[in-house]
């Protein structure tokens, strides 16, 4: 019976097609962007002109506008059918497949053609004359060349929502590492390259990079698929000529063989040694790519992604945020990539100081979106001990780590932080890196191995909130190796509540193993936009994740998640016999929140497809919510006159394997938060 009705309904839409208006305005460009409304020019980025003033011309990713182009398609009868009881019950069997239409739209939309969305906004393009080098079919988005004039024109088109240049993306300039975050607990070495424990065995994870050095025998019949995005050599030269990736994707998942074999008395395995390892390569030998390039990776990864069990994707680079998250191409890359259940983790950013001063305000760009998990860098001052060493000094921010708020948007920002301080990893040799940094490479006999001497190092060590990120990437991985059914927004409430908050040094010892710290007044937590809810914490994330229901994206909202009536929120680390207390809570856009029912009961938060945001409900009685973690008067005094201009944070500021601050001048910082939020 409702087989019937969608066939008459199909028919019907069909006969639908030609009723529309075509959709958007007939544009005669404008002879420049004077003739366009405050709407018109409220659609170009805010540094897209500056760009074609300096250049002439540029490569840029214009973004459609979906709910224009569909009501052009499906005309007012097809409209008229989202409230068709048969449309209705078919968008409930296959949920909402068309990337921000709803799932009753996009039934019409299938019924109606089988274009992609992007193909009345291409058409329009090519009116214009313009060439369309790719599109970008998930985001609905294109990339093409233009000039002042051709910007103009297209912001003229209806169909049109918003352009922005093909910016540049570079990179954000073990194991004290791995015992820092614990992952000696989960994870035992037995031989060469075999371990017991959790490994992340069977998990696919992505890294959106460098490329890898094919040849090191730490990743030896792991790497499951390769694709070049960076313009250097074919669409399979996975090579690492810059050397970053390499080191990314061994604290993800070396397996340390390499140090095993040479006799070290260590190892340096990554944090889920047995993943399955998918190169992206978007950046070229100088270390450098292009926004649409990381927008293809990820739209690739989706595409392979069932095939190899990808779960989780590692972006160790990004730019500054030259706009909101809500227009910015890479963010919504990202959000599309998180709303088809595969976890983003990106680098915070590495724009943290600058000439003694903090700054506020540059975390990186994709790093400012809520979707993904943004990780800042912490110290780990050279110890195993994560609370008070012999010199009475906690883990500590590492000084060059983004922080928060984000440009734009205002949000809480990073998510999270892990060590980012002289992360030990594998070697691209003759890489820009490599040779750029001899002295960075690892010396097996320092470490009791042979042969000695840099030129046979396997190993180097870097510095950045793009070691960071790795770190949080693999314990996600073996989180998903504990309980497959985990959710994105799952996985990010996991980290979060496990982390162990840092506290300022004048706190007293005592707030590290109080779990009602919350209510101490002598307990002075650093700040959310600083750490955001703490320091990753491998053990208690990944207990957590075995804990709660292994039927986790069947759950609904209000249902019961912990498995256990009660569980206390600590973790025991073996290698310094020091309790670790977990943070306990969130942290996002306007608000904190803490208690049992973060963790106890299934929330809104962790459905499938969800994106953290303001209108987020809570379900719980077991739950307080805290204080503005951006605008509170408290907070607000330590950033506002900090907070800096995203312009001036275009020059080279690297860390790998040393500190190189070279900016483009001097950070232009703002002495009120009105010039970049407005609307507060």
């Amino acid at each position: 019976m409702k087989r019937s009705v969608i066939l008459v309904l199909v028919a019907f839409v069909f006969a639908l097609v030609g009723c529309g208006d075509g959709g958007g305005t007939d544009a005669n460009t404008p002879a420049s962007l004077d003739e366009l409304s405050e709407e018109q020019l409220a659609k170009l980025s805010p540094d897209l002109m500056d760009i074609l003033d300096a250049q002439g011309s540029a490569d840029v990713i214009v973004q459609a506008n979906p709910q224009v182009i569909y009501a052009a398609t499906v005309g007012f009868q097809g409209k008229q059918l989202e409230a068709d009881p048969a449309v209705i019950w078919k968008a409930r069997q296959q949920g909402a497949v068309i990337w921000k239409l709803t799932p009753e739209q996009a039934v019409i939309w299938k019924m109606t053609t089988d274009k992609a969305v992007i193909w009345k906004l291409q058409e329009k393009v090519s009116e214009q004359d313009l060439y369309v080098d790719t599109t970008f079919d998930r985001i609905h988005g294109l990339l093409t060349h233009v000039d002042a004039s051709d910007v103009a024109g297209l912001a003229k088109l209806d169909e049109v929502a918003y352009i922005s240049p093909d910016r540049e993306v570079e990179v954000s300039n073990f194991d004290l590492t791995r015992g820092t975050v614990g992952t000696d607990m989960v994870t035992t070495r037995t031989g060469y390259d075999t371990f017991t424990g959790l490994t992340g065995d069977g998990i696919g994870v992505a890294v959106i990079d460098s490329g890898l050095y094919l040849a090191h025998t730490d990743f030896a019949g792991r790497i499951s698929a390769i694709r070049n995005f960076s313009g250097e050599g074919g669409i399979y030269n996975a090579v690492d000529g810059y050397g970053h990736g390499t080191h990314v994707t061994g604290l993800i998942a070396g397996s340390g063989r390499a140090s095993s074999l040479k006799g070290y008395n260590t190892t340096f395995e990554g944090v889920a040694p047995e993943v399955n390892i998918i190169v992206a390569r978007v950046l070229n030998s100088q270390g450098v790519g292009s926004t649409s390039s990381v927008i293809s990776a990820l739209s690739w990864i989706l595409a392979i992604k069932s095939q190899h069990n990808i779960r989780v994707a590692n972006i160790s680079l990004g730019v500054p945020p030259f706009e909101s998250y809500s227009t910015d191409p890479m963010c919504q890359a990202v959000e599309n990539a998180v709303a088809n259940d595969l976890i983003v983790v990106t680098a915070a950013g590495n724009y943290g100081f600058w000439q003694g001063q903090k700054i506020y305000g540059a975390i990186a760009s994709p790093g400012i979106t809520p979707a993904a998990i943004t990780v800042g860098a912490s110290n780990h001052r050279g110890t195993l001990l994560r609370q008070q060493d012999a010199n009475s000094h906690n883990d500590s921010i590492a000084f060059f780590s983004s922080r928060g708020p984000t440009a734009w948007d205002g949000l809480v920002k990073p998510d999270l932080i892990a060590p980012g301080w002289q992360a030990i990893s594998t070697l691209a040799p003759n890489s820009t890196l490599a040779l750029a940094y001899p002295g960075t490479r690892v010396d097996a006999c320092d470490f009791g191995g042979s042969p000695c001497g840099e030129s046979n190092a396997d190993y180097v060590t870097m510095s950045g909130t793009s070691m960071s990120a790795p770190l949080v990437t693999g314990a996600i991985a073996l989180m998903l190796e504990e309980n497959p059914s985990l959710t994105p927004g799952a996985v990010k409430a996991l980290v979060m509540v496990s982390a162990e908050t840092l506290f300022t040094e004048n706190s007293s010892s005592s707030c590290y193993t109080d779990e009602d710290w919350y209510d101490d007044p002598t307990c002075a937590a650093e700040f959310d936009i600083v750490q955001g809810t703490g320091l990753l914490n491998v053990p208690g994330a990944t207990f957590l994740a075995g804990e709660v229901s292994a039927e986790t994206n069947l759950l609904l909202p209000g249902d019961v998640w912990l498995e256990e009536e009660d569980i206390t929120p600590t973790t025991e680390f073996d290698s310094t016999g020091e309790t670790v207390v977990w943070s306990q809570g969130l942290s996002w856009t306007g608000k904190g929140i803490v208690g049992v029912d973060i963790w106890a009961t299934f929330q809104q938060a962790y459905q499938p497809g969800e994106i953290w945001s303001q209108g987020l409900s809570w379900t719980g009685k077991g739950l307080t919510f805290t204080a503005d973690p951006v605008f509170s008067p408290e907070v607000l005094a330590e950033w506002s006159t900090s907070f800096v201009s995203p312009y001036s944070l275009g020059g080279e500021n690297r860390v790998l394997g040393g500190y190189t601050y070279n900016w483009e001048g001097s950070p232009d910082f703002s002495s009120a938060s009105d010039a970049w939020f407005p609307e507060i």
